[in-house]
């Protein structure tokens, strides 16, 4: 089985919690669903939205993604996609004040920034602490920092100026960061 009909295949089974609680969810009064972006992405010029809503009286569910598509010269390449669900629970108000959770991290990297060019696929899990502020009725400013464990699956390690001498599949465990985000958000609903 290839690596990306695994990374696939996971990536399903961890969101399909997320998808039958939004549609399962349902809330009448204001504080439901949040559109956002992290700025972080956007300083790094990396495309990025995220969507939460909200459920029972302190609960959120949401998914972020980003693309980053861009190559430079000489080879120079930091191309990588993400999808990272996450599960919150706020012990105040949904979308104000601090927030725990649980998140899930899936993408696919293409990166060339040193002698070595890697290509594979990414996934992992970690915690996360959020504190969210509200500055206007609608829009919130999130901090966002989440610690955990991510597990990079090499198909293709090769020089960057040489893409035929290739160093086979490596795997690394990584144990850190997983998630830092300046959110900014709108409450839709």
């Amino acid at each position: 089985m290839s690596i990306a009909k695994l990374i696939g295949r996971k990536m399903a089974v961890s969101i399909l919690p997320f998808i039958f609680l939004f549609l399962v969810s349902a809330k009448a009064d204001a504080q439901v669903m949040e559109l956002g972006t992290n700025t972080l992405g956007w300083a790094t010029l990396t495309p990025n939205l995220s969507i939460d809503f909200g459920f029972a009286n302190h609960w959120s569910a949401g998914v972020s993604g980003a693309i980053n598509p861009f190559s430079f010269k000489d080879g120079y390449s930091t191309k990588f996609w993400s999808v990272d669900p996450e599960f919150k629970w706020w012990p105040r108000h949904q979308f104000v004040g601090h927030a725990v959770g649980v998140h899930g991290l899936f993408g696919g990297y293409d990166f060339a920034v040193t002698n070595y060019r890697y290509k594979g696929y990414m996934y992992g899990c970690g915690v996360t602490y959020t504190y969210s502020w509200m500055f206007h009725k609608r829009w919130n400013l999130e901090g966002v920092v989440g610690v955990g464990y991510a597990r990079l699956d090499h198909d293709n390690v090769y020089l960057r100026t040489d893409k035929y001498t290739c160093y086979g599949p490596r795997t690394k465990d990584l144990f850190g960061p997983t998630k830092l985000e300046i959110k900014v958000s709108y409450l839709l609903f």
